[in-house]
């Protein structure tokens, strides 16, 4: 029986020796390839700021011929892309030895977060003012634009629903919009502010406006139009220079 396996382990190694392949080549392939899994690994985690757990990375395209671990002392990954997004992206692995290249070849991956984002708690009506119990956490699993998830109460605050929104329907920024402070046709209160001095007069909204929009409004003891910017509720603001 040992006599067998000595010859089989023999005959093993004379073939990668007439086929030129080194017995220890496949374990150097898989020490690199996860090498380069782990560069890959900890660029994303310090892109998007997470743990490990909560980062998924399939990989869609991975080269399956490498250079021996012997030749590669230094593994750089790079991203082209101007933007660090989740999803279906691209990167460039050079392998180096000495700072000289010995590879430069593509890996393609789809990259996922978990991430805690905000849920409808109920129906949420549109026009409805945003308020934090509307809402509630939960952690979903997210593989396009960060950018159209809302991660805090915060960020909604001062805003309105632009649709209705469904209970356990994920909510998303376009769902929501600055809160529509004063609407046309409602009687305001002016601030007119030239330096220390402030003038304060009444007046009628021409167009509707939210917080720090500029909007129209007519002057009632001067019939004029006016340009103001909106301040608060019910409320406008125009600031003039002192010329004196």
């Amino acid at each position: 029986m040992k006599s067998m396996l000595k010859y089989t382990v023999i005959g093993w190694l004379l073939f990668l020796f007439i086929s030129g392949v080194h017995p220890a080549y496949a374990t150097r392939n898989s020490t690199i390839g996860g090498q380069i899994k782990q560069k890959i690994r900890a660029y994303y985690q310090q892109q998007f700021s997470v743990p490990e757990e909560d980062l998924t990375i399939t990989y869609l395209r991975f080269p399956e011929k490498l250079p021996s671990a012997t030749r590669v002392n230094s593994i750089q990954i790079i991203d082209q892309h101007q933007t660090v997004r989740l999803g279906y992206r691209t990167l460039w692995v050079q392998l180096l030895s000495n700072s000289l290249l010995v590879k430069k070849m593509p890996v393609s991956v789809k990259v996922a977060l978990k991430k805690n984002v905000l849920v409808a708690r109920s129906s949420i009506k549109r026009g409805m003012a945003f308020q934090p119990d509307m809402v509630r956490f939960e952690k979903v699993v997210i593989d396009r634009d960060l950018q159209e998830y809302v991660f805090s109460c915060e960020q909604l605050q001062g805003t309105e629903a632009t649709r209705t929104i469904r209970s356990g329907r994920i909510i998303k920024r376009d769902m929501f919009q600055p809160a529509t402070l004063i609407h046309r046709g409602e009687k305001v209160e002016i601030e007119i502010k030239t330096g220390n001095l402030v003038v304060q007069t009444e007046g009628i909204a021409k167009t509707a406006g939210s917080l720090g929009q500029w909007i129209t409004v007519h002057s009632i003891p001067t019939g004029k139009a006016l340009k103001a910017k909106v301040a608060a509720r019910g409320l406008v603001c125009i600031e003039q220079r002192n010329t004196l």
